[in-house]
């Protein structure tokens, strides 16, 4: 399957680097005589060390029976399969199988988002992404936001609810591709998950109570690996899972897996990564340090506080160009379909050429007319979309109080990038690499951030998309056990900023809140474009 989360692993894992979380391997071994009378497992154990040259691992009693017996029913040729689970460098038997079985040795990767659920299923001996698909977390009908659905798990039975609720849509997804692929349930070995804080404190059926209260304490940051089967999910009996670990309350795996997956942690040029979602996540570094701050810079973009917006889904319009002289706009959709709404690329988009063709001003307001503009209730607003051309029959339209919710939006994100570097002693003109992660970087123009002043204004050359980030480094968890390990180098190295306590952050937040910003001058690339007031 050609995806760009495939080309994106490729990108990150070299040939050597393939070492996966499990493996297979088939053994030929000589039948026992009197002059070579050796315990069946032992007599395996030892060919599988000379031959392919894994060091003893550790073998359950009910293995020892399985190898025996299937030793002597298949001709002394099998295929064990080994995982590192709990017992470091030695590894685990979980499985043995009669013949050569070793070409059958499958994995899922899951970004557990708050808003979707993505899927990956992985060769994990060819290291290829087979399949991906995609679901909505159903746990939003208990609350769009992670506080609400905190709040729910306060009720008798809330947090084994949300918990089951994730266990069965794993299930059923992860079922689905496997039966397209032809796959046996029991050749799913591994499994790895990938989440913000409280998203896995819900999967793993443990409290988030202490997430949003101070100190803000997680109930763990780093989990072992775990029996897939002590969470109820699909696969082989001895299967394993792994989940990315964590910083602390808002710092989660998701994020770790951005910064695996752009490499800034390796490198020496300074880096930036921002991964918007329910939240915004900001991480500034490079090989020799890293700093994380978390706000809430992201419901607005997600269609959260603006009434015509929605998810970045088929349907939804990711891009807008507005024409100079009629000043209608021209929409581009997900998946080319008729207009439903609009995500968090298209409010861009749609911000940013509202201000260049001088329909509203530095202060977010409306100030031309157009057939365009209309008044609801007292209130501006701008027609994107009218009924006859939207999938829903009714107009998409985006009001004064719509803009002043994007505006403290993209404030809030700029002034985050801005308190980040400064408490490091660097200005934006320092970065090399300026990373955006999610579906939101997947579609964002950065041309447009900048003009709205959401980003600061650096060469266009320096932002880099890295679409779905935490699904692909929670992929390549599963195929290099050296880039897993390096996941806890990545969070030891860590500083995190609590922004909701940072005094510049407050005061810097109202210069931000104007197009482009207050000291215009830190966008010259805008002025440059923005039409002067004789020509409006």
């Amino acid at each position: 399957m050609n995806d760009p989360e495939t080309d994106d692993m490729q990108e990150v894992l070299s040939v050597d680097d393939l070492d996966p979380m499990v493996r297979k391997v088939f053994l030929t071994v000589e039948k026992p005589s009197l002059r070579d009378n050796r315990g069946d497992v032992d007599r395996v154990l030892d060919i599988l060390e000379k031959t392919a040259g894994f060091p003893r691992p550790y073998v359950s009693l009910p293995m020892v029976r399985r190898i025996s017996e299937t030793l002597h029913d298949s001709e002394f040729s099998l295929t064990l399969t080994l995982t590192h689970a709990d017992f470091g460098s030695r590894g685990e038997v979980i499985d043995v199988e009669p013949g050569d079985q070793s070409d059958r040795n499958y994995g899922v990767a899951v970004d557990l988002g708050s808003t979707n659920i993505a899927f990956y299923l992985l060769d994990l001996t060819g290291g290829v992404i087979l399949d991906q698909t995609s679901d909505e977390n159903p746990q939003i009908r208990h609350g769009e936001d992670i506080l609400s659905r905190i709040h729910y798990c306060e009720r008798p039975e809330g947090l084994q609810e949300l918990q089951s609720m994730v266990i069965q849509i794993l299930n059923r997804n992860i079922r689905n591709m496997l039966e397209k692929h032809k796959i046996a349930e029991h050749h799913l070995y591994a499994l790895s998950v990938a989440g913000n804080t409280t998203m896995i404190h819900f999967f793993l059926g443990l409290s988030p109570q202490r997430i949003c209260r101070e100190p803000y304490t997680p109930v763990i940051n780093r989990t072992e690996i775990y029996p897939a089967q002590t969470l109820g999910i699909i696969g082989n009996e001895n299967a394993v899972i792994y989940v990315l670990p964590n910083v602390g309350s808002y710092v989660g795996g998701d994020v770790l897996a951005g910064i695996l997956v752009s490499g800034m942690y390796e490198n020496e040029d300074l880096s930036i990564l921002v991964d918007v979602g329910t939240n915004a996540e900001i991480v500034l570094g490079n090989r020799h340090w890293l700093m994380v701050a978390a706000g809430a810079a992201g419901p607005a973009l997600e269609g959260g506080v603006v009434k015509c917006g929605m998810r970045a889904a088929d349907g939804a319009i990711e891009k807008v160009r507005i024409d100079r002289k009629t000043l209608k706009a021209s929409c581009a959709t997900i998946g080319g379909g008729p207009p439903l709404g609009i995500c968090g690329s298209g409010l861009v988009d749609l911000m940013a050429e509202l201000f260049l063709c001088g329909v509203i001003d530095e202060r977010g307001k409306i100030v031309l007319e157009a057939s365009s503009v209309m008044e609801l209730d007292g209130v501006k607003a701008y027609r994107l979309a009218s009924g006859d051309e939207t999938g829903t029959g009714r107009d998409i339209i985006i009001s004064e109080l719509d803009i002043s919710n994007l505006l403290r939006t993209k404030g809030a994100m700029y002034t985050a990038l801005t308190v980040i570097t400064r408490k490091a002693g660097i200005s934006f003109q320092d970065l090399k690499h300026f990373y955006v992660a999610g579906t939101f970087g997947a579609y964002i123009d950065p041309k447009m951030a900048v003009t709205i002043g959401m980003v600061p204004d650096i060469p266009l050359q320096t932002y880099e998309s890295l679409k779905n980030s935490a699904g692909t480094g929670a992929c390549i968890s599963l195929l290099s056990n050296r880039k897993r390990h390096e996941l806890d180098d990545i969070r030891r190295k860590i500083t995190y900023l609590e922004l909701n306590v940072d005094g510049d952050f407050m005061n810097l937040l109202t210069a931000s809140m104007f197009l482009p910003h207050t000291d215009s001058k830190q966008f010259p690339s805008v002025l440059r474009q923005r039409p002067s007031e004789g020509k409006r």
